[in-house]
């Protein structure tokens, strides 16, 4: 076991010193692979000769200054996260690195997302992130910085576990567990709304008294009898613990009449040297073999901050209190050991898939759990991709992937105890049996008059895949910037059999070819004018300024213009300007031409319906003067108008006047006429 903090077991890593530079940045991240209470060795890793990255520093970093970091990452496994950065804390140090920072992102290099930050907080040169709700299947990275000035060698821990129920301060409802699965829990404050439960244990005592200051209970009822062990390390390092473990003579549900087994209260002699108590400090719990069964408060000779395993018995309940004696509010990682079990549900899930198959077929989901009491609910993340994501309730959920790679589903149960159990499960690889990667670029050209500005960002989809780039020009990121001009490749893969190739061009402003189709101004009317602007060359799209009070537009032409000198400025993506003038003259036309009919049939048939004067729409908005009057046989005038678009329907006094021979009079002016025009005649009305 580990002697370190909140994870456990020890990973011995001979070469990671001589290789630390090797994490320098996020494309070259360290993988993490054991997340079950995983600690490094003291010292493993360290931040000399580490350079400040590109990604930007998190707000969270203190002091100000120039930092150095490195990089690690990992797939998570289960919802929530703990993760430490020990470094030069006074008891139990971890590393010499002085005034550490930690932050978590997700996403992909070159386009993180922070989702977790952390300094100093303790000033005891360590730092913590407690996370929940991580996606199962995901990839997040994990950054360590501190200032240059003060790098050095420091021990990373971290625990990637399922969910466990808030903490609990009084021992009544307390905290059930189904299992020994491992856990954090981030804080802890407070002793419940009965904190004198543990006055009377063992390990109290006349010269110092043993209470609850800030504590949790957790029980659990044995299913199969044999030892027990644990192991609970402070998530700050130099926090004291303390634990009381009890047996529940009345059964889980019921803490009275309990009696302590096993006391722990040993810490700091306070105003003696470090070595006298540095044994009493860190971790604490059962171990086999150990000789106690209980130690007090302070440093004895011979404490050791642990006292001996139990051997369980079937059937009985247990409780055990841990309380944080520092009162920081910090809280604490326990592992379970030992053969006896917890009493709680078999979990199991069934699925249906063959070992590989392809993006798109589908997977059912079943739940296969096994319980004496009641499972109440059931939760489901089928991972990185799945179609659905989530789920409740038993199953069967049928589910597809929309990228490829190795799946794992991840069941989390409760049951009408309240407690939780969760279990991951390798269920299928999906591979890319057909060309579905889609590679999109956003592309940035170089701007006018500099040389080396292109960039080039991609979107790949499906969004999730841990992709692998490889550019034509060495690249392995998903943006490249500072490019010249020119044609530039990447390959996208997913590390399996999905992979796309897609080509871009960065292109420089300026240069350009412009040509113009203008019509002159036509006709009396006038106004009637347009430009047209065709643009080669440069870098598209381009903008223009007409200089008509609507600044810059993407519209390339112009129309309604009179004669006169109209300025056109034109800009192309790249911030390139260049300015064109262009003249339109006015083309005059003779006099306006009309015609009026000599014969109409109001019979509603829509055709030949009405009487008046015909001419262009244009016309009639640009009139000068206009009078019609229509006569019958006997002189009597019958219509009138002044309005060259009014209609005369054939009616007379309201009523449709006879089949006959009209005479009109028309008298018109347009524009361009000087003299008005009289034109008079005969009208047919036929019904």
């Amino acid at each position: 076991m580990s002697n370190r903090y909140f994870f456990l077991f020890l990973v011995f890593l001979p070469f990671l010193l001589q290789a630390q530079v090797a994490y320098d940045d996020c494309s070259s991240a360290y993988q993490l692979e054991d997340l079950d209470s995983w600690c490094s060795e003291i010292a493993a890793f360290t931040t000399d000769e580490a350079t400040l990255s590109e990604e930007v520093l998190p707000s969270c970093f203190e002091p100000a200054g120039e930092h150095a970091d490195i990089w690690f990452s990992f797939v998570a496994i289960a919802p929530n996260l703990s993760v430490s950065v020990i470094g030069a804390v006074s008891v139990n140090a971890g590393g010499v690195l002085s005034d550490p920072n930690i932050a978590l992102y997700e996403g992909s290099c070159g386009d993180l997302n922070i989702i977790g930050c952390q300094t100093n907080s303790f000033e005891i040169d360590q730092a913590s992130i407690f996370l929940a709700d991580l996606e199962v299947g995901h990839t997040y990275f994990i950054r360590v910085s501190a200032l240059s000035s003060l790098a050095g060698t420091f021990e990373l821990c971290i625990n990637n576990f399922a969910e466990v129920p808030n903490p609990i301060g009084d021992c009544e409802p307390g905290v059930v567990l189904c299992d020994k699965s491992s856990f954090s829990t981030g804080f802890v404050a407070g002793a419940g709304s009965n904190p004198n439960e543990i006055n009377d244990v063992g390990c109290n005592s006349a010269t110092c008294d043993f209470s609850e200051s800030s504590s949790t209970w957790y029980k659990w009822v044995c299913d199969e009898a044999g030892s027990l062990t644990f192991t609970i390390s402070p998530l700050n390092p130099v926090d004291d613990i303390d634990f009381v473990l009890f047996e529940l003579p009345n059964g889980i549900d019921d803490c009275s009449g309990k009696f302590d087994i096993r006391c722990m209260a040993s810490g700091e002699n306070v105003g003696s040297p470090i070595e006298e108590w540095v044994a009493c400090t860190g971790p604490t719990g059962l171990s086999l073999g150990d000789p106690d069964l209980s130690e007090s408060c302070g440093c004895q000779v011979g404490d050791n901050n642990f006292a001996e395993a139990i051997e369980m018995e079937a059937g009985k309940a247990y409780a055990l209190v841990i309380n944080n004696f520092s009162q920081s509010e910090s809280g604490f990682s326990i592992d379970f050991g030992g053969a006896g079990t917890f009493l709680g549900p078999e979990i199991d899930f069934n699925y249906t898939a063959q070992e590989e198959i392809c993006i798109g077929e589908t997977v059912v989901y079943e739940d296969a759990s096994s319980f004496v009491g009641e499972i109440t609910s059931w939760n489901w993340d089928f991972g990185q991709g799945a179609d659905p994501q989530t789920a409740t309730g038993p199953g069967p959920h049928t589910v597809t992937y929309t990228n490829s790679g190795s799946k794992t589903a991840f069941l989390r149960i409760e049951t009408d105890m309240g407690c939780f159990l969760s279990l991951l499960k390798e269920s299928t690889t999906v591979v890319c049996c057909n060309n579905l990667i889609e590679v999109q670029g956003e592309v940035t050209n170089i701007f006018c008059g500099s040389d080396s500005t292109g960039r080039i960002k991609l979107n790949v989809l499906p969004e999730g895949s841990p992709y692998v780039y490889q550019w034509s020009n060495g690249a392995t990121t998903n943006e490249i910037t500072n490019l010249p001009e020119g044609m530039y490749s990447v390959t996208v893969s997913d590390g399996l059999q999905c992979e796309k190739t897609a080509e871009f061009e960065i292109k420089t402003g300026g240069a350009f070819s412009i040509d113009t189709n203008v019509m002159q101004e036509q006709g009396c009317v006038g106004g009637n004018g347009e430009i047209k602007v065709i643009v080669e060359g440069g870098v598209p799209p381009y903008l223009f300024d007409w200089h008509n009070g609507d600044g810059w537009v993407e519209t390339s032409s112009y129309n309604n213009l009179t004669a006169g000198t109209y300025i056109i400025d034109i800009n192309d993506a790249a911030d390139c300007p260049t300015q064109i003038e262009v003249q339109i003259t006015k083309n005059l036309t003779g006099k306006a031409e009309y015609d009026i009919p000599n014969v109409f049939t109001p019979n509603n048939d829509s055709v030949n319906d009405y009487f008046k004067v015909f001419t262009n729409a244009e016309l009639i908005q640009s009139i000068n003067f206009f009078r019609m009057e229509v006569y019958n046989r006997w002189g009597e005038l019958v219509f009138e108008s002044n309005e060259i678009g009014k209609i005369w329907d054939g009616a007379y006094r309201g009523k449709p006047a006879a089949s006959d021979v009209y005479i009109y009079r028309v008298e018109l002016q347009f524009p361009c006429d000087e003299e008005t025009s009289i034109k008079m005649g005969e009208v047919t009305l036929l019904r």
